[in-house]
C-alpha cells in the first residue's frame, strides 16, 4: 500500500518545528549523549504536544526531512551574509547586506527560487 504525501507545512508550524528543534538541542542536560533516534522521538513528541488542533500529524521523517531544508538554506543564506560582508561594501546597512545576500543566494542553481525560510530566520540564523 502506497502512503500519500502530506500537506505542506505552513509557516506557523515551521516556527513551532523551530522552536522545539532549538529547545531540545540546546538543553545541556537532556540532549546529552542520546542517540539521534531519541532526538527526534523528543522532538515529535514536544512538536504534537504543542501543535495547533487541526494541523496534520507529522512523521518523524517528514519532520527530520523539513527540519534539514529549514537548516540547509539557513546555513547556505548565512555563509553568502559572510560573502557579501567580506567585500567590505563602505556604508552598506544590514538590510543592504541582507539584500545582496539573497541574490548571492539564488545564484545557486539548488536555490533559484530564493530564500523561502524568512519567518524562521531570526529563530534560526543565530544556530
Amino acid at each position: 500500500m502506497e502512503k500519500s504525501r502530506g500537506s505542506s507545512f505552513n509557516q506557523n508550524e515551521d516556527e513551532l518545528l523551530c522552536c522545539v528543534y532549538l529547545e531540545i538541542s540546546q538543553d545541556l542536560i537532556g540532549s546529552n549523549n542520546q542517540s539521534v533516534g531519541k532526538f527526534w522521538e523528543k522532538i515529535s513528541k514536544s512538536y504534537h504536544e504543542k501543535k495547533l488542533e487541526g494541523w496534520e500529524i507529522r512523521n518523524i521523517r517528514s519532520l527530520q526531512n523539513r527540519m534539514n531544508s529549514i537548516t540547509y538554506a539557513i546555513r547556505n543564506l548565512k555563509n553568502c551574509i559572510i560573502q557579501v560582508e567580506n567585500m567590505h561594501p563602505s556604508g552598506a546597512s544590514e538590510f543592504d547586506i541582507m539584500e545582496k545576500a539573497e541574490k548571492l543566494y539564488i545564484q545557486d542553481p539548488k536555490q533559484k527560487n530564493g530564500f523561502k525560510f524568512d519567518h524562521v530566520w531570526n529563530l534560526m540564523k543565530d544556530i
